[in-house]
């Protein structure tokens, strides 16, 4: 069943029912009859609780292929769009020629060829398996003499909604890309993309183009299975006329004039390394065609250690208690006493006496002063 329930609030088109509408409930219908309880004479209830979090990993279901499993997280607002037809027979096709749980029945598929005709080559198996390995492989799995109990494999192989959801940018192994119409008005170049291919020798196996678009397509059925497609604008791989490889640096130039000649637009948003192209500052006529192609180092990424790891082997050294030397400070409260070189004995006190006794020495040695100053003025008028 389709995550988007847009189509329950277009009912009504010019005055008609919404042909989105009468899809959309075909589809609830046929979803819900899988799930008996939620079924009570006339009424269907939804199988999926209230405010269910619809993007909800689907790992954990039993059976689950990996296909349904990938990582990462769509940049943005989608919108849904309808797939043409060429898109949808590439997307499907790349799908099930890239999920590991498909590779025995297409092994199947081969054998039968080899068998019907003994004479059949690699290229035209190739074109058999693009154009009719899909309604085969569809036929095999409902077929009950191939005994496939697996529904996930059953749901993979009705192909999926031609309803997706379009993004502009996505986020995927420490990537961050995004479509080249978001770049152009940008200073960031996030739109490069480069997978591995398996056409040419291992150095000259990579294929470079640009992203155009993030599809997220979804499979009929629940529990919800999603797959997320990058499609992208291929240049020519052909070693020295689109792609050239330096012998010593292996430094690595692509010709943004030319363009993949066949119609593989979609690749798993797994599969893909970023890359930028950065032009040569040159104005030589071979120079202005070909970008140099840099990949992007990925963001690190700190693993986490598990529950079971955190307690270290042995026990680190620390010292629990310190040792507190205790200072004895003895304060002597006893007068002191200081001997005056005239015999007398001067005692001083530790500030506890009353300050009277202060002001009247100073009163009195100011008279002091005064009379020696008088003294002083006696002599000089004699």
């Amino acid at each position: 069943m389709h995550s988007d329930r847009g189509w329950m609030y277009a009912r009504l088109k010019d005055g008609l029912l919404n042909p989105l509408f009468l899809e959309g409930l075909n589809e609830f219908i046929s979803a819900t009859k899988q799930f008996p309880d939620c079924l009570n004479g006339e009424l269907i209830r939804c199988p999926l609780p209230r405010n269910v979090d619809i993007s909800e990993n689907t790992e954990n279901y039993e059976g689950n292929l990996s296909i349904f499993m990938q990582s990462g997280r769509p940049i943005g607002k989608g919108r849904t769009r309808y797939l043409m037809d060429d898109e949808y027979k590439a997307a499907q096709m790349y799908i099930l020629l890239n999920c590991p749980e498909v590779k025995p029945y297409i092994d199947i598929y081969i054998d039968q060829l080899r068998s019907n005709d003994p004479l059949v080559n690699d290229s035209q198996i190739d074109i058999k398996l693009e154009s009719e390995f899909a309604i085969w492989f569809n036929n095999f799995a409902h077929d009950s003499c191939s005994n496939i109990s697996n529904k996930f494999i059953i749901s993979l192989a009705k192909s999926p909604l031609r309803s997706v959801t379009s993004y502009n940018g996505y986020m995927v192994n420490g990537y961050k890309f995004q479509s080249k119409s978001y770049c152009t008005s940008r200073a960031t170049m996030n739109s490069g993309v480069c997978i591995k291919g398996s056409n040419y020798s291992n150095e000259e196996s990579d294929y470079y183009g640009q992203l155009l678009e993030v599809i997220r397509l979804e499979y009929p059925g629940l529990p919800i299975k999603r797959v997320v497609l990058f499609k992208c604008n291929w240049f020519d791989p052909t070693p020295n006329v689109g792609t050239k490889i330096h012998s010593k640096y292996k430094l690595i130039d692509v010709n943004h004039k030319r363009s993949f000649n066949r119609y593989k637009p979609f690749v798993l948003g797994v599969q893909a390394i970023q890359v930028i192209y950065t032009s040569y500052p040159s104005l030589r006529r071979d120079k202005i065609e070909w970008w140099a192609a840099v990949k992007v180092k990925a963001r690190s990424m700190i693993q986490l250690p598990t529950q079971e790891n955190t307690q270290p082997d042995e026990e680190p050294f620390q010292q629990d208690e310190m040792e507190h030397t205790a200072i004895v400070i003895e304060i002597d409260d006893s007068t002191q006493q200081l001997n005056d070189p005239t015999g007398d004995v001067i005692e001083i006190d530790d500030g506890e006496e009353n300050d009277e006794d202060e002001t009247i020495i100073a009163t009195e040695t100011d008279d002091d002063d005064d009379d020696d100053d008088n003294n002083d003025l006696d002599v000089d008028s004699e």
